[in-house]
């Protein structure tokens, strides 16, 4: 997914897709606002089950709240390399 915005602005707009291999293809909207997240997305049937299915996907809708994780960790922001 592709992120639009600035640091301005409380919301990014995301488009983008996903594709889980030989199964579908699902094209995603995305819409996130501060610490809640607003997604819709089509999940386009590839594999065998399509003739099942008479072709037809799956539309999906998602809420999401982040909110929970204000409180922060300095462990949560750094990133762990392996030594040599």
């Amino acid at each position: 997914t592709t992120p639009y915005g600035d640091n301005e602005s409380p919301s990014i707009f995301y488009v983008g897709c996903w594709y889980r291999y030989g199964d579908a293809l699902i094209p995603v909207v995305e819409i996130q606002h501060r610490d809640w997240h607003w997604g819709i997305s089509y999940d386009i049937n590839l594999s065998r089950l399509r003739t099942a299915s008479n072709g037809r996907g799956g539309l999906e809708l998602s809420l999401g709240y982040t909110g929970f994780l204000k409180i922060r960790s300095s462990t949560l922001d750094k990133i762990r390399c392996a030594r040599l």
